[in-house]
């Protein structure tokens, strides 16, 4: 080794490319995080209620105290940040009493169109539309004042809606006395078994007139409605235009 000298390297001299007294790096202190961490989890508990207008407040009040974080502002650090916060909150609303199917259809719907848009201006306001699209999923998916045969019940027909629905196929599925089903799902919902049914199948016919271009019979019989002529009653009794007049509107 006498051909190679030792020396003493003071590193405290050297040049880094990570300087912590940057004002990028500063940002991140205690006070900042305490704030952001107060901003979220406030978003999030108004996702939790179901309360749609405070959610999309208080996601805008995350997003502008947020301002400057994404450095570089590139797509992929949008998207890649948009990942995390979609897994976020569905970690959340799993321990909610939402059906896990309904999360993770929403989930993987959404972490589709953060993949897909290449558009950092609509990555940008995509955490509204989860504000809203999850307080909405929320609102409509909680069951918890009903009892565990009822939002079983209830969980099925939503998921099932081409099956046969009708009490007898629902009370063999679920080992019920038909009638004890029917009282129950009554006293605990607030309306009949059959009507919620109907409601549920033309709720999921809406989707389908706004989001494909199939025709309204097709549609009828996705949504578990073997007779179009009853289909079309229900449909306009519910909507207030038959199925033909609804999809001429959105035609136009």
């Amino acid at each position: 080794f006498k051909d190679h000298e030792i020396r003493n390297i003071d590193f405290q001299n050297e040049i880094h490319d990570l300087n912590p007294s940057e004002e990028r790096y500063a940002i991140f202190d205690t006070a900042y995080t305490t704030e952001m961490l107060g901003r979220i989890e406030k978003c999030l508990n108004a996702i939790l209620a179901g309360n749609t207008t405070e959610a999309v407040s208080c996601m805008k009040s995350v997003l502008d105290y947020a301002a400057g974080y994404l450095q570089p502002d590139t797509l992929f650090t949008r998207q890649h940040a948009l990942v995390q916060l979609n897994t976020f909150i569905i970690s959340r609303l799993c321990l909610t009493s939402v059906h896990p199917a309904y999360i993770f259809k929403q989930a993987n719907a959404m972490n589709l169109r953060i993949r897909s848009t290449t558009s950092i201006n609509t990555l940008r306001q995509l955490p509204l539309e989860m504000a809203r699209k999850y307080s909405f999923l929320v609102k409509n998916h909680t069951y918890g004042n009903y009892s565990g045969v009822v939002r079983d019940c209830v969980n099925y027909i939503n998921q099932n809606l081409c099956e046969d629905l009708s009490l007898s196929a629902l009370a063999k599925i679920h080992k019920k006395n038909p009638s004890y089903l029917s009282n129950l799902f009554r006293k605990e919902v607030g309306e009949t078994l059959s009507n919620y049914v109907i409601k549920q199948r033309i709720q999921e016919s809406l989707r389908y007139f706004n989001t494909t271009r199939i025709s309204v019979a097709e549609i009828a019989e996705l949504v578990g409605f073997q007779d179009f002529a009853y289909f079309s009653k229900q449909f306009k009794k519910i909507v207030g235009v038959s199925p033909r007049e609804y999809k001429k509107m959105l035609d136009k």
